[in-house]
């Protein structure tokens, strides 16, 4: 089938039970907004807006309705949606996608001329994301004879209709745009991201702790990465080393590699703690900060004798004696305490090994 969109609209839907999340997820707040309203803000722009729920939601200017067939997972709502929607295709979004921006969207909408019947995103892990796509009317009458034989999984319907995959890889936009809300820890992981920083003052043994703390968790099966602020001028290159000298002739950034490693040099345009932690989140499962006292990101700071704490609302406190001070005490040798403590902190649950 081939077809032609003139228009689209936006469904949200948020008539899932919620069962695994133990509360609606549509209601679930952060910074006192509810997860459906932080994704409307996102699709303002739409001329037909659609909201599949049983119940009333805080989003104005969408139109609600009850599915046609309850009980029948996300498909009962898309059908019921293209059913009563003027516009030629929706773009469908699950209430928690908790991370979506209006970007992916427009990302989305681009492919409107394609001719086809559907298409939604597929994240970098191989994860098909078929509740963050766009579905045209021209699918409808397969959809409909899916819920009326009860086949209701979404990869089925998704297939019936010769769906087509657009790779997050081949984007800009980071996984966590794709990040959905179906546990308490996918919610901590969504708003607390697993970010936690050892800080104190100079030398007061933070790069000790940073190593005994990687190998823990390297131990654990975690992939941590490692990000260090300096104070101070620092030279990243070895002196009189091509790169080196290409650098000092100009280039920004200066890149070397080989099968195993890559080195980034960058000199121009100073880049953001969040900006880094970004990039180091691609590839793993943790991002441990040596310094940045006075950042928002959670943190242990480690304290020498007869020092008063100089962080920014650290969680606890690390030292050779217990400090007078009501936060957590954690012994400097404790790295296997410590590392618990940031484990439980951050709520993040063992890696998932590869089968």
């Amino acid at each position: 089938m081939c077809n032609t969109v003139k228009q689209c609209g936006v469904l949200l839907l948020a008539g899932g039970k919620s069962s695994r999340m133990g509360q609606n997820k549509a209601l679930l707040e952060h910074d006192g907004v509810p997860m459906i309203q932080r994704l409307a803000e996102q699709c303002v722009a739409f001329p037909e807006k659609l909201l599949s729920s049983p119940i009333e939601l805080p989003v104005e200017g969408y139109t609600r309705f009850c599915d046609d067939l309850p009980d029948c997972g996300p498909l009962g709502g898309l059908v019921t949606a293209l059913r009563r929607c003027h516009s030629d295709a929706l773009l469908v979004l699950s209430c928690d996608l908790a991370c979506y921006r209006s970007e992916l969207g427009n990302y989305l909408l681009s492919f409107l001329g394609s001719g086809w019947n559907a298409w939604c995103m597929r994240s970098r892990d191989g994860r098909a994301h078929y509740l963050c796509g766009i579905y045209t009317k021209a699918a409808l009458p397969v959809l409909e004879a899916a819920l009326e034989q009860r086949q209701l999984k979404m990869s089925d319907a998704f297939a019936a209709v010769s769906g087509h995959m657009l790779e997050l890889e081949y984007t800009v936009f980071p996984d966590r745009l794709l990040t959905n809300l179906n546990t308490p820890e996918d919610y901590y992981k969504a708003f607390r991201p697993p970010v936690f920083a050892i800080c104190g003052l100079h030398n007061s043994g933070k790069t000790t702790l940073c190593e005994k703390l990687i190998r823990r968790f390297g131990e654990m099966g975690y992939r941590v990465a490692c990000i260090k602020h300096d104070g101070h001028c620092f030279e990243p290159d070895v002196p009189n080393t091509d790169s080196w000298r290409l650098g000092k002739a100009g280039a920004s950034p200066v890149m070397i590699y080989n099968r195993e490693i890559l080195a980034y040099n960058r000199k121009k345009g100073v880049m953001c703690a969040d900006e880094l932690i970004e990039m180091a989140m691609q590839e793993a499962d943790l991002v441990l900060l040596e310094g940045f006292k006075n950042s928002r990101w959670p943190k242990a700071e480690i304290l020498q004798e007869g020092e008063a704490s100089v962080s920014r609302d650290p969680v606890a406190l690390i030292a050779d004696q217990k400090p007078e001070s009501s936060l957590p005490y954690y012994h400097r040798n404790d790295a296997d305490g410590i590392a618990e403590l940031i484990l439980r902190y951050l709520h993040l649950t063992p890696p998932r090994k590869n089968s």
